[in-house]
């Protein structure tokens, strides 16, 4: 099923500096591997942030 957003989307607002906050202690010099970390964490939080969304619109809404 389709996401809320997009991995780029949310990446697009995340500035540089704030990667390595992001990914945490060791920071990672390689940039495919940076690039590659920092899309997995915001693919996983777009899921969490999905998930949650539904389950508040599942709550409220019966579908037919």
């Amino acid at each position: 099923s389709m996401g809320y957003c997009e991995i780029n989307e949310v990446l697009d607002m995340i500035k540089d500096d704030m990667i390595d906050v992001i990914i945490g202690n060791d920071p990672i010099k390689d940039n495919e591997l940076r690039q590659s970390k920092i899309e997995e964490l915001a693919g996983t939080a777009i899921s969490d942030a999905d998930a949650e969304i539904n389950g508040y619109i599942n709550k409220r809404y019966k579908y037919t």
